[in-house]
């Protein structure tokens, strides 16, 4: 019986780049180098399965990807019968931080498509009904403005017949959704080295597009192969895909990627396994309530979040787990998110068993934190995290009392990256990097405040009736000839409506010249403020405490046309302030999505004039500008023409 050593290593696990990064390539397509050269397969005729609804969850948040997929062109159909409740239902659901979308599936034949799964967000949601038709609510993205993410992608996919997207903004709409990819991806798995086939194999594909990847799938597909190895999808995108397969017997090692952007098929495409190895050992003392996290230590083909699996531990410390061969592994044993230990397990790759016998178990460090802050301040409530650098297994979170401290101990025991925010993950405003921690010792952290030149301004925004107004975009500007500059990265308010911003002097002081001021522009759903905040930076470090209460503001709306006044839907446009050039639109631009019949709604606006752009691949096409009257008034349809030239 082959055993391995445990190791505790500094070594940080590499992600896969997709789309400008490096590619493992299938053969003939995107392969990992030891694959041998392709097997001819016969094609499947077992059916496209969908995985069931419920199955899987979020994993991290999404940033806007620039690119876009361009679509083939659309089959035409009347609007979907399903209607939008009254506007003010809408601002309710919006102000909660959801969204309602309704339509219907369409399929390339034009007709509606019934039993089509519904994806959002990397999770399927719904299933279109009978007549093709969907209605649902799903959680807001955030605030559109560009840099933080303006839109996502919710699929359908309809078993054996294909599958389609549409972009989801930031407002609730009717839209209809057509299926547009029917590719398909096949091939057979065998086994590595000998080729042997591999039948009954779980095969599961992770379908992205541009604008998803690569921190989650837009839809997932699982089929099984056949007693000849052969399996089949059907709805691959024009983008990329990741597939891993695992039987009784055999598991690939982790995801392996390929790229699709061309849109055609590709099958026949060997998948090749490796033998499972049973990998057993038991901690000492025995770690009452934890559970081991083990996590795929390999080179490039990883999709980090959906590599991670647990194996059990029994009451004495015991564990007996199965994985693929020449997997190495790291791993880490915690309770709840507490980790106990964290190391290594290396599986040579001719072993068919582990035992990887005593691990002792030590007294972790632990990290004391204090903010020597205003009262005022800390009752904002504010959590410490702690990351390990290039660290595998994501962030640990603690919140920090009323008196300003906590007590935690680390992700493991490599240098840490900390930084103090809020609950919900989209703040924080002071970072350091920490030493490692040696097991059972107890080191301090104190954060005194801001250092000299550096402004913090924290506090909550509300709406007039007092409710925590959830994914504001705050910024700290120094309005300048007819531009701004912004004095750090902004900030967007979590659901308890809290935020914390960051100015120093660096750069900053040329801009403030007599006459200019730091101002703070708060732009939400519902309403907009801009605030004074101070017309110099202080010598010394200053915290200061500003609740902002958003004024409300209209909606704008109305529809996209072409130079003959028909619809044109699913375009990305900017507004902006009039005054501003297209290339100084980066900090008050808005992006909104055009439905596929032309409708549009932007909320945010400030009373003055806009400037309306059109994006695309080539750079921004002026449309048009809208006065302060029609955004005041928020009562008129403004149709915007795009110029005849507008999609060459």
């Amino acid at each position: 019986m082959a055993r391995a050593r445990v190791a505790v290593t500094a070594g940080g696990l590499l992600l896969l780049a997709i789309g400008g990064g490096a590619w493992w390539l299938l053969d003939g397509i995107a392969r990992p180098p030891r694959l041998a050269p392709i097997l001819e397969s016969p094609r499947s005729d077992r059916p496209l399965r969908a995985a069931p609804p419920g199955v899987y969850e979020r994993t991290a948040e999404l940033p806007r990807d620039e690119e876009r997929v361009i679509a083939p062109q659309r089959a035409t159909v009347d609007r979907s019968p399903l209607e939008l409740p009254a506007d003010d239902e809408i601002a309710a659901l919006e102000s909660r931080g959801r969204l309602l979308l309704a339509g219907r599936v369409i399929d390339f034949d034009g007709a509606p498509c019934p039993g089509a799964v519904l994806w959002h967000r990397g999770t399927p949601i719904a299933t279109s009904d009978a007549a093709g038709g969907y209605r649902i609510e799903v959680a807001r993205l955030g605030w559109g403005v560009r840099g933080h993410g303006a839109s996502e992608s919710l699929a359908a996919v309809k078993e054996g017949v294909g599958a389609g997207s549409i972009e989801v903004g930031d407002v609730s709409r009717q839209v209809d959704l057509p299926l547009q990819w029917r590719a398909r991806f096949g091939g057979t798995t065998v086994e590595l080295g000998s080729d042997r086939i591999v039948p009954d194999a779980t095969v599961e594909l992770l379908a992205f597009i541009a604008r998803d990847f690569p921190f989650q799938p837009t839809f997932r597909l699982t089929t099984r192969s056949d007693a000849n190895g052969a399996f089949e999808f059907v709805g691959i995108p024009p983008y990329s895909i990741a597939l891993r397969a695992e039987s009784e017997s055999h598991a690939s090692a982790g995801w392996f990627t390929c790229d699709t952007r061309d849109g055609s098929d590709h099958l026949g495409v060997p998948f090749r396994m490796m033998h499972r190895v049973r990998v057993r050992g038991w901690f000492v003392p025995p770690p009452a309530g934890a559970r081991l996290v083990l996590l795929p230590d390999l080179e490039g083909e990883v999709v980090r979040e959906l590599e991670k699996f647990e194996a059990p531990i029994d009451d004495e410390g015991r564990f007996d787990v199965r994985i693929a061969a020449s997997m190495d592994c790291r791993v880490r044993l915690q309770i709840d998110d507490a980790p106990l230990w964290s190391g290594k397990f290396e599986v040579p790759i001719d072993a068919f068993e582990v035992d990887l016998g005593r691990i002792e178990v030590a007294e972790p460090g632990v990290l004391e934190v204090e903010l020597a802050l205003p009262d005022e301040v800390l009752e904002l409530g504010f959590e410490v995290r702690l990351q390990s650098v290039r660290s595998e297994f994501g962030e640990l979170r603690r919140p920090i009392g009323r008196d300003g401290r906590a007590r935690v101990a680390p992700l493991d025991q490599r240098a840490q990256s900390l930084a103090i925010g809020f609950a919900g993950g989209v703040l924080s405003f002071a970072s350091d990097q920490l030493p490692p921690l040696l097991p059972g010792e107890t080191r301090r952290w104190r954060l005194a405040g801001p250092e000299a030149g550096e402004l913090w301004i924290v506090g909550r925004v509300t709406d007039r009736d007092g409710t925590p107004a959830v994914g504001v975009d705050l910024r700290m500007l120094v309005p300048y000839e007819g531009a701004a500059y912004e004095l750090r990265a902004g900030a967007i308010s979590d659901a308890a409506g809290r935020f914390a911003l960051v100015a120093d002097a660096r750069g900053a002081n040329a801009f403030l010249a007599p006459g200019r001021s730091i101002e703070l522009l708060a732009r939400g759903r519902r309403g907009v403020r801009r605030l004074e905040v101070a017309s110099a930076l202080p010598a010394a470090g200053t915290v200061r405490r500003l609740d902002v209460v958003l004024e409300p503001v209209s909606r704008l709306h109305g529809r996209v046309v072409d130079a003959k006044g028909q619809p044109v839907g699913d375009v990305s446009l900017t507004i902006a302030p009039s005054e501003l050039a297209a290339e100084d639109v980066r900090f008050l631009a808005i992006d909104f999505i055009a439905a596929n019949d032309g409708t549009f709604q932007v909320d945010g606006l400030e009373a003055r004039d806009h400037r309306v752009w059109l994006d695309t691949r080539n750079g921004r096409i002026d449309v048009g500008r809208i006065d302060r009257a029609t955004i005041t008034s928020g009562r008129v349809p403004v149709t915007l023409t795009l110029p005849a030239n507008w999609n060459e």
